[in-house]
């Protein structure tokens, strides 16, 4: 179980995950355990992969590999497009195994092993990019005028409560970096305390940014995150007074005229 978010900001990238990975076989949940989702490639980039630990590994080491020579083709387009393939290769050999294995035990646990998502953060040519990769590895570049984009067993809940805030703070714009990790922060604190199981603490949270003059990728330490906890506690108060007050204002109470 997993929830991963990507958030596209005026000066840079804001990745986040959750810190579960489920343990298993054959489609079946055992225990959780603590995990860094997110990793760091060629030091501007960042991968963020839900479903199969191993099937992540392999993605990793693949882009990894061939990051010098995705990075050079610089126009986003063809970037996706090269490591859609790449992650296409993983997936296949993932897909022709399980059709066999599910031949031989006649059930469809298999399949699970090759069923993910991956979310790519980066800078190309001086500017922040987020690339989403779905089960098939079909790549899509995240818009100019979205904001953001989330996988994994937490997704519902990811995507309705970003977009309240999107609502709320950024209707006709896009966040700064800092605004950034207090939406990705916010979000992921939600989503773990809401979600019945399999999402949890603790927090990842690696931004990509222009670090005098070099795009750098950079993880959050955990205390670093205080400041954005201090404004997600100040709005929940200054909500919570707002509430009592109109619940306690005459003009709350008084029931409207009715009509002669």
């Amino acid at each position: 179980m997993t929830l991963i978010v990507g958030i596209l900001c005026t000066d840079g990238v804001v990745m986040a995950a959750d810190g579960a990975a489920t343990l298993g076989y054959l489609g079946k949940s055992t225990i959780r355990q603590k995990h860094k989702k997110l990793k760091i490639i060629g030091n501007n980039a960042v991968l963020g992969v839900s479903g199969p630990v191993g099937l992540g590994q392999r993605f990793y080491s693949s882009i990894s590999q061939n990051w010098g020579s995705i990075k050079s083709l610089k126009q986003p387009e063809k970037v996706m497009t090269e490591i859609r393939l790449l992650l296409w290769k993983e997936i296949e050999s993932e897909i022709q195994i399980a059709r066999f294995m599910v031949q031989t035990l006649q059930q469809g646990g298999p399949f699970s092993s090759a069923i993910t998502g991956s979310i790519l953060g980066c800078s190309l040519a001086g500017k922040p990019y987020i690339f989403s990769f779905n089960e098939q590895g079909a790549p899509e570049m995240l818009p100019e005028d979205l904001m953001f984009v989330s996988i994994g067993s937490g997704q519902d809940i990811a995507d309705t409560f970003l977009a309240f805030l999107k609502e709320l703070f950024w209707k006709t714009s896009k966040p700064n970096l800092n605004e950034g990790v207090f939406a990705a922060l916010w979000t992921l604190k939600h989503a773990i305390e809401t979600n019945p199981g399999g999402v949890d603490y603790p927090i990842q949270i690696i931004t990509i940014s222009d670090r005098s003059g070099v795009w750098e990728a950079r993880e959050w330490r955990e205390e670093e995150y205080q400041e954005q906890e201090q404004h997600i506690d100040e709005i929940k108060r200054m909500l919570r007074e707002y509430r009592s007050s109109f619940i306690n204002s005459k003009s709350a109470l008084k029931p409207p005229d009715v009509p002669t």
